[in-house]
C-alpha cells in the first residue's frame, strides 16, 4: 500500500476506496465497479488490506515479545527438584498477574536480593579498595541488575534499583503483549504453559 495510506484507519479506508474509484471513473471515461478494484488487489478491499496489514505488524511484535521474554526465562530460578521448580513457577505466575493488574511490577524487599562487591571504574585503585558496586536480584524472576559507575554507594544503589525496575516493566509489557489474545480468565493457565515450555519441563 502507498506511504500515504499508512494512517489511514479502517473505518475510513472503504471510503478512500469509493472516492477513488470515482475519480478514476472520470479520468477513465467509464464506469469502474468495485470488483473491478477488487480484482486488481486480489479481490479484496481498501479495509481488508488495511485490516491484514495491522494484524501481521501486531504478529510481528508479539512474536518479538515473546523471543524477549523466553531470553529473560534464562535466569528463572530452575531447580533440579521438579516440585521446587513447579513453586517458582507458582511464584512467578502469581507476581506477574497481580503485576499485570496494575500495568507495572509490583516489588517487594523480601523478592530483592542485594549484595556489594568491588569493581573497576571511576576513582583509580580506591573502587578496587572497596566494595561500593551493587547487585540487585529480583528472586521471583531471576532477572537482576548491578550498577559500578560511581565510587558511591547509594548512587549505585539507585541506579541499580532503577535499571533492575525498568527491565522488570518491559518484561510486564512483553507478558501483555504475549496474552493480548487471551481472555484474562486464561492467563494463569498460559503463563505456566508458556513457562514450561521455555523451560522444557
Amino acid at each position: 500500500m502507498p506511504q500515504i495510506y499508512s494512517n489511514l484507519t479502517s473505518d475510513n479506508a472503504d471510503l478512500v476506496q469509493d472516492t477513488l474509484s470515482g475519480v478514476l471513473d472520470v479520468k477513465g471515461g467509464g464506469k469502474r465497479g468495485k470488483n473491478h478494484d477488487k480484482n486488481e488487489m486480489g479481490g479484496r478491499t481498501f479495509k481488508q488490506i488495511r485490516k491484514e496489514e495491522v494484524e501481521n505488524s501486531q504478529g510481528k511484535r508479539r512474536d518479538e515479545a515473546e523471543r524477549e521474554v523466553i531470553k529473560t526465562l534464562e535466569h528463572f530460578p530452575k531447580s533440579d527438584h521438579l516440585e521446587v521448580t513447579d513453586k517458582n513457577i507458582d511464584k512467578y505466575t502469581k507476581w506477574l498477574l497481580d503485576s499485570l493488574k496494575i500495568n507495572e511490577p509490583v516489588i517487594n524487599n523480601f523478592d530483592l536480593e542485594y549484595s556489594q562487591f568491588s569493581a573497576g571504574g571511576p576513582g583509580g585503585q580506591n573502587v578496587n579498595k572497596v566494595a561500593n558496586a551493587v547487585l540487585y536480584k529480583h528472586l521471583i524472576t531471576g532477572m537482576y541488575a548491578n550498577s559500578r559507575d560511581s565510587t558511591n554507594t547509594i548512587e549505585n544503589r539507585n541506579h541499580a534499583s532503577e535499571s533492575l525496575y525498568e527491565d522488570l516493566g518491559v518484561l510486564v509489557k512483553n507478558w501483555k503483549l504475549i496474552l493480548s489474545d487471551i481472555p484474562s480468565n486464561k492467563w494463569e493457565e498460559a503463563i505456566e504453559t508458556f513457562i514450561k515450555k521455555s523451560l522444557e519441563l
